[in-house]
């Protein structure tokens, strides 16, 4: 899917900035085009089919730099993988915002505020990560944050909450330990790796 693109683009002896930009956009348009098709899957496993987001991002940005600088900049590659991921799943807030009003707490008042506010958060994050003077403060609040939305998750698991559909057809305990626990650490250990420990 994305190898068109990059065919066209480093064939050129004379790749020039507006060149990797331009690839760079039509490569992350169809990220976007598949992140949309997995979260409207309703199958098993979806969501670690959406580690292909973060993976997907992060060789295409580690094949670039190598292309483009001559060089494996996985220290990029790492933290644009994460960046690229957790804007997708910020967007996602304003896409299934019922479904997620549905995981937060009773005795928390203005749940849809409170939805709408972590998908900006999550769009900031990603864009901290790609910010070297913020990256290690982003990186660690970042995974605080991870831990915060498991525990949240927990609750939508007992509750059988389905977040696509906005209703009580989710897949329950099972999923959470089999599916959401395995990808939440994924995603605590590669922020922290990619995060604070490579320099």
């Amino acid at each position: 899917m994305f190898r068109k693109y990059f065919t066209v683009v480093f064939k050129k002896t004379d790749v020039t900035i507006p060149d990797v930009i331009c690839c760079y956009c039509k490569t992350c348009y169809q990220l976007c085009q598949v992140y949309q098709q997995l979260l409207s899957e309703q199958t098993n496993g979806r969501f670690m089919k959406l580690l292909l987001i973060l993976f997907t991002a992060f060789f295409i940005a580690l094949l670039g730099t190598k292309l483009v600088y001559g060089v494996w900049d996985f220290l990029f590659a790492g933290n644009l993988g994460m960046a690229v991921f957790i804007i997708f799943t910020g967007l996602s807030h304003f896409r299934f915002q019922k479904g997620m009003v549905m995981m937060i707490p009773e005795f928390i008042p203005a749940k849809l505020f409170f939805v709408y506010l972590t998908g900006v958060l999550e769009i900031a994050a990603g864009v901290g990560l790609m910010i070297p003077s913020l990256r290690a403060t982003t990186a660690i609040l970042l995974i605080i944050f991870f831990i915060v939305v498991f525990i949240a998750n927990v609750n939508s698991s007992k509750k059988m909450i389905n977040i696509f559909k906005a209703d009580y057809t989710g897949p329950g305990m099972n999923y959470l330990y089999a599916q959401r626990l395995p990808m939440q650490l994924i995603l605590i250990a590669w922020t922290w790796y990619f995060g604070l420990y490579l320099k």
